[in-house]
């Protein structure tokens, strides 16, 4: 028998089953955009206040909870002064519209709100005083394992930015199979 074959083979059996179920440290997460762009504005995404969080969904029934964790999205006012934004969430799959929400944003505040039913989502953000408005995709994808969050900025030039993040943590157990060769 190949003994390095047999170690190495050992050592991935050994290892498997703990991705995806380690801590995960405050610095690991890692960039993903859908559209596989940076969002310079959104790198100082830090709202001094967070005025509401806001539950959409329920947990109830969601089969495999732990590899379909919510998803949480914030909509930040950057600019350095209030404004109404309008917030309206919809359920792709069979177009329902989950929430709508007008809200006075003071400057520097953020609303955030938790996806908890995986599904994909539609959020269209709209800034009336700007006549600015932005829609972004949540797809079911980010529903897994791993923590995930999509971040949306309105910002003082009339641009509305957005970025999703996650941890990026391998999600299913792996199973090595074969036999080891000689």
């Amino acid at each position: 028998m190949n003994r390095r074959t047999l170690l190495a083979g050992a050592g991935t059996a050994l290892s498997a089953p703990l991705v995806g179920r380690l801590p995960i440290p405050a610095d690991a997460t890692h960039e993903r955009t859908d559209d596989g762009a940076d969002s310079p504005d959104l790198d100082s995404f830090d709202p001094t206040e967070v005025r509401t969080e806001l539950v959409v969904g329920s947990r109830e029934g969601v089969a495999d909870p732990e590899d379909n964790r919510p998803h949480g999205v914030s909509v930040w006012n950057a600019m350095p002064e209030a404004s109404a934004v309008e917030v309206r969430i919809v359920d792709v799959a069979d177009d329902r519209t989950v929430l709508e929400l007008t809200t006075q944003l003071a400057a520097d505040a953020a609303v955030e709100f938790s996806l908890l039913e995986p599904s994909t989502y539609r959020l269209d953000i709209r800034v009336p005083p700007m006549d600015a408005s932005e829609t972004v995709e949540v797809s079911r994808s980010w529903f897994d394992c791993n923590g995930s969050s999509t971040q949306v900025g309105v910002f003082e030039d009339g641009h509305i930015d957005s970025r999703t993040v996650t941890t990026l943590l391998a999600c299913a157990d792996v199973t090595v199979s074969g036999t080891p060769t000689e």
